[in-house]
């Protein structure tokens, strides 16, 4: 038996596909990648190259994808790479395939210049490649009570704006709105309608005497990414979503620097979570740090402080001085905290640390840093 560990090409297209469809049917439910995730395996896209691969004789047995992106956070461009379609064959498996793998792509996401990797799945499977769950996610959920009782002043403004689904006249419109996002994961415009229908999802137009107010994806209760014009639409969407696809109940996830869209959904809201967003590794702290932070400083003001943060035996250096932000440049009197990598994840990005919370009573202005408000959009998740 011969084994090789390549990279796809295009000629590995339709074997990608159907190999993936198969294993994730084998294990789950029926799969149909081109349709779940168009981004990747629709008929424009060219995925194939991010792919990594182990052959056994010529067959493929096992793979992933580390589709590399580009998310912009405020003034600042971060280079990420999010791992997906993890799969191995049913007989394969426990040979270290999967270890092959990720151990490829991450070593290639550091040749690349990665700041940070995102995945799903299970924790403790990814743990052992130094990903962490992390970031931080509000999730909301809304039934028809809540549509009877505190949705009733909003009926009016609701008509006003009725649902369509995005047409091709629109889609500039939305692309144009989406580009607007302080935070958002780097889509052109290409590739921007097969965003809106990953992970089965459904665009929709919020329109008002021909001019578009905003947009947004559903699949079965979850709403995605819910971009308006005035965020005074935000209830009458909500609301309207749920009638015109006749939902018993929906959830809608916000990120934490969306602090006045937070402030009005859990006022109206049957329930509220904060959780983890997904997993992550982070290459480039300081580039991470830096960026998240300034985009909390808007909305969050940041007391005074200096750390020195050594981890896995790097150090950086954060401070704040009367509202500036410094990180990076390592400070000989600052105290030191020393953390993993694992524990870093959880220490800077996670809504609960527990080794946050200890440090926190030394140095009391931790808790206005940290966590930072790291965050992926679902639609951008491979």
């Amino acid at each position: 038996m011969t084994e090789l560990l390549c990279k796809g090409t295009e000629q590995d297209r339709e074997e990608i596909i159907d190999f993936a469809n198969y294993v994730f049917s084998f294990d789950h439910e029926p799969h149909n990648f081109v349709k779940m995730v168009p981004r990747l395996y629709g008929a424009e896209s060219a995925s194939e190259q991010y792919h990594y691969l182990v052959r056994e004789n010529g067959k493929i047995k096992a793979l992933l994808c580390s589709y590399p992106m580009e998310i912009k956070v405020g003034d600042a461009a971060l280079k990420l790479a999010f791992i997906g379609t993890v799969s191995v064959h049913p007989y394969s498996r426990g040979k270290g395939y999967m270890k092959r793998l990720m151990n490829a792509a991450i070593e290639d996401m550091k040749q690349d210049g990665a700041d940070f990797a995102a995945l799903g799945g299970q924790r403790q499977r990814f743990q052992y490649f130094g990903f962490e769950n992390g970031g931080m996610e509000h999730r909301f959920s809304f039934n028809r009570s809540n549509l009877r009782h505190a949705f009733r002043n909003v009926s009016e403004m609701m008509d006003a704006v009725p649902l369509d689904k995005l047409g091709k006249e629109d889609w500039d419109c939305a692309y144009s709105l989406f580009q607007r996002q302080e935070v958002r994961g780097k889509r052109s415009r290409e590739e921007f309608p097969a965003m809106l229908h990953n992970w089965n999802s459904t665009p929709y137009a919020l329109l008002s005497d021909g001019e578009m107010k905003g947009y947004f994806s559903a699949e079965g209760k979850i709403l995605f990414e819910l971009v308006l014009k005035d965020e005074a639409l935000l209830l009458p969407t909500i609301k309207s979503a749920m009638e015109h696809l006749h939902m018993d109940r929906a959830v809608f996830k916000a990120a934490d620097y969306e602090e006045k869209r937070i402030a009005l959904l859990s006022s109206v809201c049957e329930e509220s979570t904060t959780l983890c967003n997904a997993n992550y590794r982070i290459f480039h702290y300081d580039k991470v740090i830096s960026a998240f932070l300034k985009v909390k400083q808007q909305y969050s003001p940041l007391q005074d402080g200096a750390i020195i943060l050594e981890i896995d035996g790097e150090r950086t250096a954060v401070t704040v001085q009367d509202g500036k932000i410094s990180v990076g440049q390592v400070c000989s009197s600052a105290p030191v905290i020393s953390l993993g990598g694992l524990e870093a994840v959880a220490f800077l990005t996670a809504p609960l640390c527990a080794r946050r919370r200890v440090e926190a009573r030394r140095h009391p202005f931790l808790p206005s840093w940290f966590p930072i408000p790291l965050y992926t959009a679902s639609l951008d998740e491979c």
